[in-house]
């Protein structure tokens, strides 16, 4: 097929299920078919059956072995999907049916349709009891499905100018062989390969499809019995078809998906080894001496920490010298990781040592939040550099080295975002994307998006950010607690993945525009209460008029009071914002806040208005009262 026709791209997979629709899974370029209308009675589940069974018989006994009118023929395995095709098409054309069968039940399933020779296909017993009822004759065609004895006996039974229709591909896979001399009768065989014969022949396969939708249409043949299982059942329905105890087809059903779920394939992951190297960028700083110490949990023996300041600056020197008195060799370098040269001569440094470099952790980073309008080109480089200069620095350079772990160390702020740290989320970005380039040259990769980490770290260093997080439910992690996560991350096949505690119904109320992003269109929020500071607005109907203003200016002091970690009573009604001390960041938790306590979202202009505290309160209650039409009047 060539570019464009029927108006599909060549080498794109399709599939096209619809009520009352014929379809099949095909590659664009090996057929010009894809789907053609049923009339009723054909459901979608009817239809779903009729495809691979039907062109596979119907290939096989009429275009290959030509089964004419008056002769016989004998298919193995009647009740399966093609075998009971076969057995309709065969009585369309007024030929006499041979069939059998794995057990009983499927016996007397065929007998109940209809079938009056039915045979046991476990056992060679079929080819005496076939040749006494033809008087010793045989058949005119076998359409074959058993291997070893049981396809040699089936040929033994082919009368003279017989046709043998192989669709097994056991025997052929194997190499097995056949006695020739029984060919001696004028014998035809055949190997039908369907995988193939799409690929290959893809007009056949079009004129094959539209023969067979032209008898399913005109009532020449009839949706196979099926078994159905729902979408979430999907491994059942595979163990049900391996076990043979269906009749017909097994069928997936994509109506229903909300009980589906999917297990991740994990692949097998590599171990930390004695005899290697492991380099960790921020290795002198918090969460990259965190990982260092869980490298050595796993089994390494040999470091090299890279850090902008020197070793004896770190606040860990003394815990560094201590795992050296240990046997631990660990080497540290004042580099600044994205300096290509100064990177270069390191690994060309770590060649030199002929020690294999097993493993990069990339945890270099740098935090400078401001709002854009705040921003500089000199700032957003600062935080770009160490993060995507550094990666690509890295990634270049351990081109030649047989690595296990290529880990890069990025936040969960580039999934949810957060004011402020535009250039921040840029750079992780940029490492999610340096990751996926390696993922797709086979490369380790992985790019974690970190929550919030306790006790070390950017966050540990940013009072304000972290009350942030805490405020919008994101929890925080232990380093251990972290890192522990980190092999289970490993073994899963994707170049980018978050780890973090997060609060959704909380984090939900503080960003309510979430509800409308994409990403996030599978979770579920069952928000209890109103959702809105609920408790305020019962409060403010029990006040009366003259004292629901000193009412929101009493909520807003103390919500103040929690940001700036003063006693609420200082704090006048007449002080603006700026002359407390809240900044454009603090102006950020300040909005989260108000809109966790009070249920009332605050834009960053009417922050930025600078209004008293009793003038922002006025604004405050109105608004309540505007937005809520159930509030006081």
């Amino acid at each position: 097929m060539g570019a464009g026709v029927d108006g599909f791209d060549p080498g794109q997979r399709y599939l096209m299920p619809w009520p009352g629709c014929f379809a099949t899974h095909f590659y664009a370029d090996a057929a010009t078919v894809l789907a053609f209308p049923l009339e009723e009675p054909y459901s979608p589940e009817d239809a779903v059956t009729l495809p691979i069974a039907f062109v596979t018989a119907y290939y096989a006994l009429i275009h290959l072995a030509r089964l004419e009118a008056g002769e016989t023929v004998l298919i193995h395995g009647g009740s399966g999907g093609v075998g009971f095709a076969a057995i309709q098409l065969a009585r369309m054309i007024g030929a006499k049916v041979f069939t059998t069968a794995g057990n009983e039940e499927k016996r007397n399933y065929l007998r109940s349709v209809g079938c009056e020779y039915v045979y046991d296909s476990r056992s060679l017993s079929f080819t005496a009891e076939i040749n006494a009822v033809t008087h010793g004759r045989g058949v005119d065609v076998v359409l074959n499905s058993l291997s070893g004895d049981g396809q040699t006996h089936s040929l033994m039974l082919l009368a003279p100018y017989g046709r043998f229709v192989e669709i097994g591909k056991k025997d052929i896979v194997e190499a097995g062989s056949l006695p020739l001399r029984q060919f001696n009768n004028n014998l035809s065989f055949f190997s039908l390969d369907l995988d193939r014969l799409m690929l290959q022949r893809p007009a056949l396969m079009r004129t094959l499809l539209t023969d067979v939708v032209k008898l399913a249409r005109n009532g020449g043949v009839r949706a196979l019995p099926y078994t159905s299982f729902p979408a979430y059942r999907t491994s059942e329905a595979f163990r049900f078809l391996a076990s043979a105890k269906h009749i017909g087809k097994v069928i997936i059903d994509y109506t229903n998906l909300d009980e589906l779920q999917a297990d991740v394939l994990l692949r097998p992951l590599p171990s930390v080894h004695v005899a290697g190297v492991y380099l960790v960028t921020g290795g002198l700083g918090g969460f990259g001496w965190a990982t260092a110490k869980w490298l050595v949990r796993e089994g390494a023996t040999r470091l090299i920490l890279v850090g902008r300041r020197p070793e004896e600056q770190s606040e860990y020197h003394k815990e560094i010298l201590a795992y050296r008195e240990k046997g631990i060799e660990v080497l540290t370098f004042a580099i600044d990781v994205s300096d290509p040269i100064s990177m270069a001569a390191l690994f060309e440094d770590i060649s030199l040592r002929h020690i294999p470099l097993k493993g990069i952790f990339h945890c270099a980073g740098v935090l400078d939040d401001a709002l854009i309008h705040n921003l500089d080109i000199d700032r957003i480089i600062n935080v770009l550099e160490p993060k995507v200069s550094g990666a690509i620095n890295l990634d270049k350079l351990s081109a030649g080295f047989d690595l296990d772990y290529f880990v890069l160390y990025s936040s969960i702020t580039t999934l949810l975002g957060n004011l402020g740290q535009s250039a921040y989320i840029a750079a992780n970005t940029a490492l999610a994307a340096i990751a996926s380039n390696r993922f797709r040259r086979g490369q380790p990769a992985l790019s974690v998006e970190w929550g919030a980490i306790s006790g070390i770290g950017m966050l540990h260093a940013n009072e304000a950010a972290a009350r942030l997080f805490e405020a919008a439910g994101i929890g925080s992690m232990s380093p251990e607690e972290a890192l522990d996560k980190l092999p289970g991350m490993l073994a899963l096949r994707f170049p980018a993945l978050a780890c973090a505690k997060v609060d959704w119904e909380k984090w939900a109320t503080v960003f309510p525009a979430m509800d409308s992003l994409p990403r996030f269109s599978q979770l579920r929020f069952a928000r209890g209460g109103d959702g809105r500071g609920g408790k305020h607005m019962m409060r403010l109907r029990e006040l009366n008029e003259n004292q629901r203003l000193d009412y929101i200016i009493s909520q807003v002091k103390e919500i103040v009071s929690k940001i700036l970690y003063v006693d609420a009573s200082k704090i006048s009604d007449t002080a603006r914002l700026s002359e407390l001390g809240i900044d454009s960041l603090a102006g950020v938790e300040l909005q989260s806040a108000l809109r966790i306590e009070m249920g009332v979202n605050i834009s960053v202009l009417m922050l930025a208005r600078d209004e008293t505290i009793q003038q922002m309160s006025q604004s405050f209650l109105e608004k309540l009262y505007v937005d809520d039409a159930s509030a006081p009047v």
